[in-house]
């Protein structure tokens, strides 16, 4: 796993944040130049940019396997569960709605939704692996993710998840603890604006999978953890 990190220098180089869709269609293409096995795309690209922007980063999401993030809308913080129901699915988090992408990006994109529960702190505990509204179900962000890096179909059962021969077990209602390997950084991240610049080394890239979210003041996927009061 490698993060390309949208950080400060970044949007001070490349247009602000959100950048541009022409620089950030460019970041796709420098990477998916170095063959990664799967980038994933952690932001919402839910409004329209400029016409040029869209048609290079519907363009640029071509080259490689690829997903964007989908939010989860609840209506409250606290779900409720119809005891009435009885399927392995009736625990899911139901949700109002979901944010997609635009239709341009999810023509050769896949999606996942990418909600934490998170503790009384804020500190992210676990990711449910699928989520529902009252007539659809889809599969989390991390899921789909792994999902394409094997390249297989997720299978849901009743006690976990089977990506290819491996099972994963999951907590109730299909919930994946989390684990935290150590500090900022631990994962390996490089900056954006290098990644545009040329000044990332190919074997960063290569056969990983690649997740480009935002790391910079302001960004908003700030929590703490056990090993830092910033991640």
């Amino acid at each position: 796993l490698t993060i390309v990190a949208i950080d400060d220098d970044t949007a001070a180089q490349k247009g602000g944040y959100p950048l541009p869709r022409t620089e950030l269609a460019r970041l796709v293409e420098e990477i998916a130049r170095f063959e990664p096995r799967v980038i994933a795309l952690d932001m919402l690209l839910v409004d329209r940019g400029s016409d040029a922007g869209d048609a290079a980063l519907a363009r640029a999401l071509k080259k490689r396997p690829s997903v964007i993030a989908v939010a989860a809308v609840f209506q409250e913080a606290i779900q409720s569960i119809d005891v009435k129901e009885n399927s392995a699915l009736a625990r899911l988090p139901q949700a109002e709605r979901f944010l997609l992408p635009l239709k341009p990006f999810t023509d050769h994109a896949a999606s996942g939704v990418v909600n934490l529960n998170t503790d009384a702190s804020g500190t992210p505990r676990s990711a449910p692996m699928l989520f529902r509204t009252s007539d659809k179900i889809e599969l989390s962000f991390p899921l789909r993710v792994a999902g394409l890096a094997e390249g297989v179909e997720p299978v849901i059962q009743v006690d976990g998840l089977l990506l290819g021969k491996q099972h994963i077990s999951t907590d109730i209602d299909h919930v994946l603890p989390l684990a935290f390997y150590g500090r900022r950084g631990t994962i390996r991240t490089v900056s954006a604006v290098s990644v545009l610049n040329g000044e990332v080394r190919p074997d960063s890239i290569r056969d990983r999978i690649v997740v480009i979210g935002a790391t910079l003041t302001g960004g908003g996927d700030n929590f703490s953890t056990p090993f830092d009061r910033v991640t």
